[in-house]
């Protein structure tokens, strides 16, 4: 597999993180940056990334891609890592990668065998709820149910359909 460099944004909640996926020579590194609070996203998360490109020892230059969580997630935070993502990926000309936040998050939760069905419930606050379902096949990952938007109350009847 070729080398490649892919710097990634998530401000779909209250955490603004930032990773950087490398791999070089056969060797896959991560590296992340995280802050907590909504309302410092747009002022932290372009040092955020700048620190992480210098830990690497790489330039802007050496990125193949940029990454953004798409959502579902609150519409400021969503436009600041679109906007910064679309933004670098144009000046670099590099192609941009959306990434549904949801199912980001149901890979994470299932570990080393993601097999079976994959609920994600995430707070959206104003008691409503995002939710999906995802089912990892072999391929990849299936969206079940697409992300939405519920009130709490309608939780239980979404899930039995």
């Amino acid at each position: 597999m070729d080398d490649f460099h892919i710097l990634s944004f998530e401000t779909s909640s209250t955490l603004c993180g930032v990773a950087l996926l490398s791999r070089t020579g056969g060797r896959t590194r991560l590296r992340t940056a995280q802050h907590e609070g909504r309302s410092a996203h747009a002022e932290r998360i372009l040092p955020m990334a700048c620190d992480l490109l210098a830990q690497a020892g790489l330039d802007r230059r050496a990125l193949s891609a940029i990454a953004f969580g798409q959502g579902p997630g609150g519409f400021t935070g969503l436009r600041v890592a679109c906007g910064v993502a679309q933004g670098l990926a144009v000046a670099l000309d590099v192609p941009v990668l959306p990434v549904d936040s949801l199912c980001a998050v149901a890979l994470q939760g299932a570990g080393e065998e993601p097999a079976g069905v994959h609920v994600v419930l995430q707070d959206a606050r104003m008691n409503e709820v995002y939710a999906a379902v995802y089912r990892a096949d072999g391929a990849g990952w299936v969206t079940l149910q697409a992300p939405a938007l519920l009130a709490r109350a309608d939780v239980a009847a979404w899930a039995t359909r």
